[in-house]
C-alpha cells in the first residue's frame, strides 16, 4: 500500500455508510504512521549525515516511537474495551493486541539505539543500527496495519458511536504525548484527507489549533533539513 491509497472500510462495513468518527481518526492516524515511515526509509538513505540533520533526523524518529506507542495503549486500554463492551466479538482483538506487544519491543530497541545516535551523533555504526531497525520496524508495523484495518473498521463503524469517538479522542489528547506536537500538525494538514484531519484535530486544545501556523512553519523546516518534501506523496 502506498502512502496515496486510502485506508477505508471495505465496501461490506456496515450498511455501507459512510465512515464515522472513529474509522476517520484511525485511518488519519495510520495514514500517518505509513506516510512518516516511508519518509524515514528515504531519510536514512541520504549521503548527508551533519550533527542538525542526525539530531532532527532522531526527533523524528523517537517521535515516531512515542506516538506508536501511544497509539497502541489508547488501543489496547480503550478502543478495544470499548468495542467488546458494545457487542464486539474479543477474539477477534485477541491477536492484534499480541501483534502490539510485538511491536512495542521493536520499540524499545529502536528507541534505545535512537538515544545513542542522540548521545554520538558522528557516529556511523550508531546511524547504521537506526536505519537497521527502521527498516525491520517499518515493514512488521506495515504488515500489522493492513492486517488490523479490515477486522476493526467494520468494528469501529457498527459499535462505536460517535459521542464514544470524540469522548475517547479528547481523553487520548489530554494523555498523549507533548513532544513532537509540529510533526504531528505536519502528519495532519498533508497526510490526511481533509475529512480525517478535521475529525482529528477536533479533539485538540484550541491553543494547539491557534498555533498551526508556527507549528507548520517548524515542520516544513524540518523537512527540508532531512531533504524531504511536507506533503506525503
Amino acid at each position: 500500500m502506498t502512502d496515496a491509497d486510502s485506508p477505508h472500510p471495505p465496501s461490506d462495513s456496515p450498511a455501507s455508510q459512510p465512515p464515522n468518527s472513529a474509522v476517520l481518526d484511525f485511518s488519519g492516524v495510520h495514514r500517518m504512521i505509513r506516510g512518516y515511515i516511508t519518509k524515514l526509509d528515504g531519510a536514512v538513505k541520504s549521503p548527508h549525515h551533519e550533527t542538525a540533520w542526525v539530531k532532527t533526523l532522531a526527533g523524528l524518529v523517537l517521535f515516531g516511537v512515542a506516538g506508536v506507542r501511544f497509539h497502541h495503549q489508547v488501543e489496547d486500554d480503550e478502543y478495544w474495551p470499548a468495542l467488546v463492551a458494545n457487542g464486539a466479538d474479543a477474539t477477534l482483538l485477541e491477536p492484534l493486541t499480541a501483534s502490539h506487544r510485538e511491536i512495542d519491543a521493536a520499540l524499545d530497541q529502536l528507541e534505545s539505539a535512537t538515544k545513542r545516535l542522540i548521545a554520538s551523533p558522528t557516529d556511523a555504526a550508531a546511524l547504521a543500527a537506526v536505519a537497521d531497525l527502521l527498516a525491520k520496524f517499518g515493514d512488521h508495523v506495515r504488515e500489522h496495519l493492513d492486517e488490523e484495518e479490515p477486522v476493526i473498521f467494520p468494528l469501529l463503524q457498527q459499535y462505536i458511536s460517535d459521542h464514544e469517538a470524540h469522548a475517547m479522542a479528547a481523553r487520548a489528547s489530554r494523555k498523549a504525548p507533548k513532544k513532537g506536537v509540529s510533526w504531528i500538525m505536519g502528519g495532519a494538514t498533508y497526510g490526511m484527507t481533509p475529512a480525517e484531519a478535521e475529525n482529528f484535530l477536533s479533539a485538540f486544545p484550541k491553543p494547539i489549533i491557534w498555533l498551526r501556523p508556527l507549528l507548520l512553519r517548524t515542520y516544513r523546516r524540518n523537512c527540508a533539513l532531512l531533504g524531504f518534501a511536507p506533503e506525503f506523496s
